[in-house]
């Protein structure tokens, strides 16, 4: 009898065990499927190409966003400094996507990374660099006729910030202006 009394008393716990984890969630719950994600933004934009300095090509502010998993995402969010911290993002891998804006809101800057957000601290940096393509020069000289014997002409070339060859300037007399379209990193050279 007292060895039935056990057998009973050890079904009953272990039924009462079993209902009690389906019955009770799991440490964190099953609401915990979504956290943080702390966005670090690295400036590697250099502004070696344009002298002096312009405008142009300092960063004024991010504009941040990021694709997850099933379709899930997030942005453009604004950004001035250079963090930003976005809430509620599912757990899963994620790729966050930063644009440098200039003051006039022009996209001088580009950089991208992929990180998982689970539960706990979840952080990623993006490094920020100076976007690709083509750019234009619009140069303008002019003399005073009085300064030069017969019709002038000006003779230009630009070199890649990098160094290499130069790449000539369509030749232009007179006091005119030249409108090239430049190769990234190219910077005025020289004149004559």
């Amino acid at each position: 009898m007292r060895r039935k009394s056990f057998v009973f008393l050890m079904a009953f716990l272990v039924l009462c065990t079993g209902a009690l984890m389906v019955a009770c969630p799991p440490p964190g719950g099953p609401h915990l499927t979504k956290a943080s994600l702390r966005i670090h933004i690295g400036n590697n934009i250099v502004a070696r190409t344009i002298a002096p300095p312009s405008d142009a090509t300092t960063v004024a502010s991010y504009s941040v966003s990021g694709n997850g998993p099933n379709g899930a995402s997030f942005g453009p969010l604004p950004v001035t400094g250079d963090s930003a911290t976005v809430d509620g993002l599912a757990f899963g891998s994620w790729t966050v996507k930063v644009d440098a804006l200039n003051a006039k809101g022009d996209i001088i800057g580009h950089g991208e990374s992929s990180t998982t957000v689970a539960s706990g601290d979840n952080s990623v940096t993006v490094s920020v660099l100076l976007a690709s393509g083509w750019g234009s020069l619009s140069l303008t000289v002019t003399w005073k006729t009085s300064q030069v014997q017969g019709p002038g002409s000006v003779s230009a070339s630009i070199t890649s910030a990098t160094g290499g060859s130069a790449l000539p300037l369509t030749p232009f007399t007179g006091a005119t202006g030249l409108s090239p379209q430049l190769p990234p990193g190219c910077r005025p050279a020289t004149t004559s």
